[in-house]
């Protein structure tokens, strides 16, 4: 299949456009994508996702909604959120194990560039949507990301799951329509 967008006039692919009730929870292709990024940012590889340019995620078989374009933690944002952790980390005992908890993880990709920068946690991730939690769940497996991911409500789910005794653990707590 080709990946061009259709000849014609296009919509501004933008907040508004990606939220609309009719675009919200399609999949896009590669292309819209692009197009957002240079809408709203001046640069086609403005969604950078799992330390990948949108042109290499895509290629490895990553796909995202329309609303998940803009609602993911782009990789720049995740990767400072990954710095900051980790610099904390260090500061644990020799020998602590680290667990992260992200109770809303959309994408993913923030709990997935906070585990780049610290080697050996464990990720486990709540989303609520099915599907999100469907999409992400396949993204995940794809780049062979070490985070579980359930399905529900965090509340509830979070008081199921428990880590060993001893484990230290990160919580990555933002607002669920948190975009930047």
């Amino acid at each position: 299949m080709v990946n061009t967008p259709p000849s014609g006039k296009l919509p501004k692919y933008d907040r508004d456009f990606l939220l609309s009730p009719g675009k919200r929870n399609q999949v896009v292709e590669l292309w819209e994508v692009e197009k957002f990024g240079r809408d709203s940012f001046g640069d086609p590889d403005a969604v950078a996702l799992y330390g990948m340019r949108p042109a290499e995620w895509y290629d490895r078989g990553v796909r995202i909604l329309a609303r998940t374009t803009l609602e993911a933690v782009r990789d720049p944002l995740g990767n400072r959120i990954g710095r900051d952790v980790a610099r904390i980390v260090a500061t644990a005992p020799a020998g602590s194990t680290l667990g992260v908890v992200d109770p809303f993880t959309g994408s993913g990709n923030g709990l997935y560039s906070i585990l780049r920068h610290v080697p050996g946690a464990e990720g486990i991730g709540f989303e609520f949507e099915p599907a999100i939690f469907e999409m992400t769940t396949r993204n995940l497996a794809l780049l062979n990301a070490p985070i579980r991911l359930f399905n529900g409500d965090f509340r509830t789910l979070l008081s199921e799951w428990r880590f060993p005794a001893g484990k230290r653990i990160v919580a990555f707590w933002r607002h669920p329509g948190q975009t930047r």
